[in-house]
């Protein structure tokens, strides 16, 4: 593909992201970034990071000076995109960090999220409930600074299991540590039906 692309074979390429890895890009007129608002509002803290980090790299890639870029979406105001069309890498970081500091997102604080998955969904369900309970009593031990949210399901995964997620915010990650240390010695995630796996942003 690469070859037809340089010899000007192909007047159209569509594709995913996986284009800024494996594409030499080269004599473009039109590059164009598709439904970029389905990227944008996945429900994730990282999608403004990701999505500026993802596009930026396209434009710069297939760009020139002769090159036209288009973003098609319905949020011509966002912040995000608005840094990708002036190239603004300050203008993003001020707006995001501003966002994360009023929401209490890493990396201005540590969070945690505890994923239970089970193949039947009133299991998942309700270990997540027991786990989410345990957390937030043990967490009282540590004072103030800690967070704890109710247990929200996120869907299915690709080997069928129903997942539900907790999610911790603490401004010191050793607080976690500990908590979960004195969870495993009093053996409540040994006692849960479903697995659990942790992610630490």
């Amino acid at each position: 593909i690469n070859e037809s692309i340089a010899s000007g074979e192909f007047d159209i390429l569509i594709g995913t992201q996986v284009i800024n890895k494996h594409f030499n890009l080269s004599n473009i007129s039109v590059a164009a970034a598709v439904l970029i608002d389905r990227d944008l509002n996945q429900g994730n803290y990282q999608a403004s990071e990701n999505v500026y980090q993802m596009y930026s790299r396209f434009f710069a890639k297939a760009m020139d000076n002769k090159t036209k870029g288009v973003i098609q979406t319905n949020e011509p105001e966002n912040d995000t995109i608005y840094s990708i069309k002036n190239e603004s890498f300050l203008e993003f970081y001020r707006s995001e960090i501003h966002y994360r500091q009023l929401m209490h997102y890493p990396p201005t604080v540590k969070m945690i999220s505890l994923s239970v998955f089970h193949k039947k969904e009133s299991e998942a369900e309700n270990d997540s409930v027991r786990l989410y309970v345990s957390i937030k009593e043990e967490l009282k031990a540590f004072g103030m600074g800690q967070a704890v949210y109710k247990p929200v399901r996120i869907g299915v995964t690709r080997g069928g299991n129903i997942t539900y997620q907790i999610v911790i915010k603490t401004a010191k990650q050793s607080v976690f540590q500990n908590l979960m240390s004195k969870i495993i010695r009093l053996g409540i995630i040994e006692a849960l039906k479903s697995k659990v796996s942790i992610q630490i942003n």
